[in-house]
C-alpha cells in the first residue's frame, strides 16, 4: 500500500479545464510508445506546454503549491496518513533555515518538462515511472464517464476533472481500458536544484509566499 509519503492528491477549481482541454488537443503529435494488452497508446503532445501562455495559470498555481507537497512527502513517520491537503497549509516552519529539519529548501523544486496526453476509447499506457526525476505530477483536465483510473504503484486511484496527483518519480504507473472519448490529463517532472550559497536561506522577516 502506498504510503502518505509516496503521493498527494489535490484538486483545484479554478482552473479553465474548457480552455485546457481545447490547448492539449491542438498540441497532439502522436501515440505515446507504451501499450497495453487491452489499449492502444493515448495521444501525446510534445513535452514542451509549459512554455506557452496558455499553461500560466496552470503553472502558477503549481509554483505555489510545489513547496507544501515536497514539505509534506517527508512529514515524520508516524504522522497519520494523509491523502488530501487542503491550500491552507502551514509551510512557515523553514522561516529561518530554508530546508529546516528536512534538510533541503522546498523552494528550490524546477519544473523541466510538461505534456499532455488525450485517452479515447480504447486508449491506455504501459506500466513504467519518470526515474531519474524525483517528483511527478498528473493533473486531470477531463474525466468523462467511463475515464479509466491511475493505477499508481499496484493501487488504483480513480481521479476526477481538477484533480492533481503528486508522486515519487520512481513509482510505477500505468493507464488501461479507457471507455470513453476524451480523458485527458496534464502530465509534468520536477527536479530539485539545490542552492549553492545562502541565497536560498531566509532572512527573520522573510517568509514563503501564502498559498492561495
Amino acid at each position: 500500500m502506498l504510503s502518505h509519503r509516496q503521493y498527494k492528491i489535490l484538486h483545484n477549481n479554478e482552473i479553465d479545464n474548457d480552455k485546457l482541454f481545447e490547448f492539449v488537443k491542438s498540441k497532439i503529435i502522436g501515440n505515446v510508445l507504451g501499450t497495453t494488452s487491452n489499449s492502444i497508446g493515448g495521444r501525446k503532445t510534445k513535452f514542451d506546454l509549459h512554455e506557452y501562455d496558455e499553461t500560466y495559470q496552470f503553472l502558477d498555481w503549481i509554483a505555489r503549491i510545489t513547496p507544501m507537497i515536497t514539505d509534506n512527502f517527508c512529514m515524520s513517520r508516524d504522522e497519520p496518513e494523509i491523502q488530501e491537503l487542503v491550500c491552507s497549509y502551514n509551510i512557515r516552519g523553514h522561516d529561518q533555515h530554508g530546508g529546516g529539519l528536512h534538510g533541503f529548501d522546498p523552494r528550490c523544486f524546477e519544473l523541466a518538462e510538461m505534456w499532455g496526453v488525450l485517452y479515447n476509447k480504447g486508449h491506455g499506457v504501459s506500466e513504467h515511472n519518470h526515474f531519474p526525476y524525483p517528483l511527478s505530477f498528473v493533473y486531470y483536465v477531463r474525466t468523462p464517464d467511463g475515464a479509466a483510473p491511475l493505477i499508481l504503484n499496484d493501487t488504483e486511484l480513480q481521479m476526477k476533472e481538477g484533480d492533481i496527483v503528486f508522486f515519487c518519480g520512481d513509482l510505477y504507473h500505468s493507464v488501461e481500458n479507457n471507455d470513453c472519448e476524451g480523458r485527458c490529463v496534464l502530465t509534468g517532472n520536477i527536479c530539485y536544484i539545490p542552492p549553492d550559497d545562502d541565497k536560498g536561506v531566509l532572512s527573520e522577516t522573510e517568509s514563503y509566499p501564502p498559498i492561495k
